[in-house]
């Protein structure tokens, strides 16, 4: 493969396309041969996210902060009750949100409205 090294504008094109050839002549027997994995968004989606949650999660965040400078015990103490409260009441809310779907499908699928058909 032979590479052009220069200092004008419509070269610096060139080696772009160069560069691009280049990847895809890597990239495709790589495909070819292990193929690819299509990566997950892994972030979990809260449907039960509101102004009460995001202020439990910014006072244990500023008692971690506040921790981390200090390293004092009632810092500590502090941020592990505050990890606590957020930790429970987002699980709480969670368990309700999912309780709450499944008592919906249920009604659903037992109820007067049935939105789903029969085959």
């Amino acid at each position: 493969m032979k590479c052009h090294w220069s200092k004008t504008k419509e070269d610096e094109i060139d080696i772009e396309k160069e560069w691009k050839n280049l990847k895809n002549i890597l990239k495709s027997p790589a495909n070819e041969n292990f193929g690819t994995i299509k990566w997950r968004n892994r972030r979990k989606n809260l449907k039960i996210w509101d102004d009460q949650i995001k202020q439990w999660i910014e006072a244990k965040k500023k008692s971690f902060k506040k921790w981390l400078n200090s390293k004092k015990l009632e810092d500590k103490l502090e941020y592990k009750r505050n990890t606590a409260l957020a930790k429970r009441e987002t699980s709480r809310r969670q368990r309700l949100s999912c309780d709450k779907f499944v008592t919906n499908l249920e009604m659903t699928r037992t109820g007067p409205n049935r939105n789903y058909t029969k085959f």
